[in-house]
């Protein structure tokens, strides 16, 4: 099964481009500060909110609690 167009919402978006074609998927790379709209799914693969690293942005949170219920998250870490 394929994936639909996927979103990478990164601290250094430059870098979402090459995992884009790395992986062999359809979208864009944004900054974290840029989350907009619904999604499916949200996977934190950083240690960001972790004790003794940075917080998660506020930004990011504010999103997740527009986009509401029944969208998947995963923390990786």
């Amino acid at each position: 099964r394929e994936a639909g167009d996927v979103t990478l919402a990164l601290r250094d978006p430059s870098r979402g481009q090459g995992l884009l074609g790395e992986f062999g998927l359809n979208g864009r790379a944004i900054a974290l500060d840029a989350l907009a709209g619904p999604a499916d799914a949200l996977v934190n693969a950083t240690p960001l909110g972790m004790a003794g690293a940075a917080p998660m942005p506020r930004a990011v949170l504010d999103w997740v609690e527009r986009a509401g219920s029944g969208m998947i998250v995963f923390d990786m870490v």
